[in-house]
């Protein structure tokens, strides 16, 4: 499964960075982006993808660690307003390139999304 998510990785970008692989364990790897526009901004996103063997099943999941919001509140606080958080898109276009990639490895896989918008 993480063979999988390292290789769903390979030329993911948005207009702000690019999904790169970072640490990995035999149950997890990181990945980040950096702000291409702005390269003294350092990483604007973390997430990982995390899997579990039980019962004759693997299971992943993935969770954003870290993000930056564009236009951010003041101290780095996230105002009550909805905000688009940088590099989101290449988040998205990663999970479906890794579903679809989970499910061609096997036919008969389920694969579901859950989102906090």
């Amino acid at each position: 499964m993480l063979e999988l998510a390292t290789a769903g990785a390979r030329g993911i970008e948005d207009d702000r960075g690019w999904v790169t692989v970072g640490p990995r364990t035999p149950v997890r790897v990181d990945f980040l982006m950096r702000d291409l526009a702005r390269p003294e901004a350092g990483e604007i996103m973390r997430f990982r993808v995390e899997a579990e063997r039980a019962a004759g099943r693997v299971t992943a999941r993935s969770a954003i660690e870290s993000f930056t919001v564009k236009d951010s509140g003041v101290g780095g606080l996230v105002p009550v307003a909805n905000r688009r958080l940088i590099g989101f898109s290449a988040y998205q276009a990663f999970m479906e390139r890794f579903a679809a990639m989970v499910q061609a490895d096997d036919i008969y896989s389920v694969v579901s999304f859950t989102s906090g918008r």
